[in-house]
């Protein structure tokens, strides 16, 4: 009947939120700044320990690109990893050279990169 229709969507919905909701707590707990970005480069997942590196809270972080964090020299190599990672159909590292906005500061980190396809374009 239409109800158990309605409860199994309602089960279904509850479930996926539970698992969002646990992957989100696993992530925010890791000392690895982990983040998703947009084939545009704008990100829409950011970590907790990332919004800490960066010194923003996680609202002032997603939506924003490279640019907004870090200096140009810094956010071209970004970029040009990125678009290797894109082109590629699996994970790469680089040692990538971080040089935050207003700071003179450079680090480098070991990133680990991989696309991340959206599955409703594939059949």
């Amino acid at each position: 009947s239409f109800n158990h229709v309605l409860q199994a969507m309602h089960a279904r919905e509850m479930a996926l939120q539970q698992s969002r909701q646990r992957l989100d707590d696993i992530l925010n707990h890791l000392d690895a700044r982990v983040y998703l970005k947009d084939a545009s480069g704008r990100y829409l997942f950011a970590n907790h320990s990332l919004c800490v590196a960066l010194g923003r809270p996680v609202q002032d972080v997603l939506g924003r690109c490279d640019a907004d964090f870090f200096d140009a020299a810094t956010s071209e190599r970004l970029q040009a990893n990125d678009a290797q990672v894109l082109q590629g159909a699996g994970s790469r590292s680089f040692d990538e050279l971080i040089v935050p906005l207003g700071t003179h500061e450079a680090r480098t980190f070991l990133s680990v990169k991989l696309p991340m396809r959206d599955v409703r374009h594939f059949h």
